[in-house]
């Protein structure tokens, strides 16, 4: 290294040789100025190592194949990473031997035009197969490094980006979108979706065999749009309506619509819930609809079928009943026609029967048009707790001692409208009930509560109307009563009891008085447990004196 007169430091290269000239022993010196050599190869030297740092530590497998023998002669940690080799193996790795079987035709056709000069590289899709039998997805490119001056050696870049994660999720969505078109072509229902706006943006198809309206009709509208006028003002859709609002999941709500293209009415059942994106924010609906208008059909028609049951049962007992009554007024007429006539004197015993077989006629019919509704009610607004109360002493009596008798009545009690006598004569029936199920004695339980019913609580219950009512509860701890029972146990004239201990129209009674009431008679009931009646009576207003 010296330095020149402009004061700067060169590199240069010397070489000193021993001459001899005119016999004087001289040195022969010659200089080469290398700087800029030096700072060229250093240049590359730097580049180099750059470029093997990057090669080494790339997020994607790298190599360099030779097209004569196929090997991998040089190939970065991501590369056997991905393949399944070790570094030792690659000397003798041939990225034909771990290409898997139905990926290598189309790998090696690219491969010849590669060679042949008609395509400078390529990319494609396809598997290797591991030495532990495990597949690989890669998303593989090849691109000619060949020097040009030598056209018979050429290398080949290659570049790996392991897909095995994107294959699998697309499998398994195809899976599932597979899964799902199946489901839903088998399937009756139709499943929808809606966006944040509750907009449709998928609906089935099949939907329009019940609406008369094609998919495509439903895409882009709210519920409130497809549905129309035509169903409008049912409390089902509104607390529809209201759910969708309110961003809140809904399950089973029964609404009626009409067929566009038949005119006819189709009953609805539809549930949905909302669902969220990956921020956590609302995304939209999805739920799914049945058509339940076959079933609903079928329904009514079984019920007719019951009525009909019904009113044969009813018309037997009511004939059997009262063909006993006039059995006992007929033969006491004749033996008092007879004592007439014969001039014998008529004695009152001879008429008590008459009397009686008279009154007992008309308690059944009484308990006929309680069991019709018809019956004359005297409503008042009453406080339940109060009435109920006054009666206790008096059912205790009635119950015997084995009976032990609870009350529970709920503070600031609201008033209710009702008959006073009926509800004494349904509170009388329930206990006389209760009381037939416990036959070794056990506790029996009366409540009075407030209860308020939303148009949600009473989607089920078509005849029980939402609002405010006071509810007397009789609960016992006899045997209790099996499902086929429960079915029919208010039915007229239906009874478990032995002949001649019960008529069977107790609790057709006090159902038909509760509904003549707007009110409504629920009966739960456990084999062994036993069984809890409830009579809902309406909320009224306190008159203020």
């Amino acid at each position: 290294q010296i330095r020149n007169r402009a004061g700067e430091y060169r590199d240069v290269l010397m070489n000193i040789e021993v001459i001899f000239v005119d016999g004087i022993k001289c040195l022969f010196i010659s200089s080469r100025d290398i700087t800029e050599n030096k700072r060229i190869v250093k240049a590359i030297e730097v580049s180099d190592r750059r470029f093997q740092i990057m090669f080494e530590n790339a997020l994607i497998g790298m190599a360099l194949t030779d097209s004569l023998t196929n090997k991998v002669f040089v190939a970065n940690q991501k590369y056997l990473e991905i393949v399944g080799a070790l570094e030792e193996d690659i000397n003798s790795l041939d990225w034909r031997t771990i290409t898997h079987p139905d990926d290598l035709d189309e790998d090696l056709g690219h491969m010849e035009q590669l060679i042949s000069g008609e395509i400078s590289g390529y990319e494609m899709e396809k598997r290797y197969v591991r030495p532990d039998g495990s597949l690989c997805w890669v998303e593989l490119f090849v691109h000619d490094i060949s020097f040009l001056e030598d056209r018979e050696k050429k290398q080949h870049f290659v570049m790996l980006i392991d897909i095995t994660a994107k294959k699998e999720a697309e499998l398994e969505l195809a899976v599932s979108r597979d899964r799902f078109a199946n489901f839903t072509k088998a399937s009756t229902d139709w499943y929808w979706e809606t966006d944040k706006d509750t907009r449709f943006t998928y609906i089935s198809s099949i939907v329009s065999k019940s609406t008369g309206l094609s998919e495509n009709q439903y895409i882009g509208k709210t519920q409130q749009e497809t549905y129309g006028d035509d169903a409008w003002g049912q409390d089902a859709l509104i607390s529809l309506y209201n759910r969708l609002e309110q961003k809140k999941g809904f399950r089973d709500l029964v609404f009626y619509r009409i067929n566009k293209k038949t005119g006819k009415k189709v009953w609805l059942r539809t549930s949905g819930q909302p669902f969220y994106d990956s921020a956590d924010m609302f995304a939209g609906f999805r739920g799914s609809t049945s058509d339940i208008t076959n079933q609903l059909e079928l329904e009514e028609k079984l019920k007719q079928s019951q009525k009909m049951e019904a009113v044969g049962q009813l018309t037997g007992g009511i004939a059997h009943d009262f063909n006993n009554l006039l059995a006992v007024i007929q033969g006491n007429v004749e033996l008092v026609s007879e004592a007439l006539e014969e001039g014998r004197p008529v004695q009152s015993a001879q008429l008590r029967p008459v009397l009686n077989a008279t009154l007992r006629g008309a308690e059944l019919t009484q308990s006929m048009l309680a069991f019709s509704r018809k019956q004359e009610l005297s409503p008042v607004v009453l406080r339940l707790d109060l009435h109920v109360d006054k009666l206790v002493n008096m059912l205790q009596r009635t119950l015997g001692e084995t009976i032990k008798i609870i009350t529970d009545f709920e503070e600031n009690l609201w008033v209710c409208e009702a008959d006073p006598g009926q509800v004494e004569n349904a509170l009388l029936n329930l206990c006389l009930n209760a009381r037939d199920a416990m036959p070794s004695g056990g506790i029996l339980s009366i409540s009075v509560q407030n209860v308020e019913f939303g148009g949600d609580s009473v989607l089920l219950q078509p005849d029980f109307k939402a609002g405010k009512y006071v509810v007397l509860a009789v609960n016992d701890t006899g045997c209790g009563m099996d499902e086929n029972v429960l079915e029919h146990v208010m039915e007229p004239f239906y009874t478990t009891k032995e002949i001649g201990k019960g008529t069977g129209l107790g609790l057709s009674m006090v159902y038909g008085f509760a509904r003549q009431s707007k009110g409504h008679l629920t009966i739960n009931s456990e084999l062994s447990v036993g069984t809890t009646v409830k009579l809902y009576l309406p909320f009224a207003v306190e008159k203020s004196n």
